[in-house]
């Protein structure tokens, strides 16, 4: 989604219909509720980063994760408060 190699960000909808696999179930409880939680999604037809420039959107579902990430850039991720207190 950012055009860093590697990733740093991902799309959460993305993200997690990888995770479900060919679990349709859990995929589909898990669009029922970002359809809930993410009621209204707009974007352009690209977003431009200083690494590639612009790049298309394929995927948008509202929200973004950084996390799992082996980008160097990413390296200190675990050290930020918010990893430290939320896990």
């Amino acid at each position: 989604m950012d055009g860093y190699s590697p990733v740093i960000f991902y799309d959460f909808g993305d993200y997690v219909r990888t995770l479900c696999g060919d679990d349709a179930e859990q995929l589909t409880q898990f669009e029922t509720l970002l359809e809930q939680v993410v009621p209204y999604k707009a974007h352009t037809e690209k977003y431009f980063t200083a690494a590639c420039g612009p790049l298309p959107i394929e995927r948008y579902s509202g929200i973004t994760t950084s996390a799992p990430s082996t980008n160097s850039l990413a390296s200190s991720y675990s050290q930020t408060s918010w990893y430290l207190a939320t896990h």
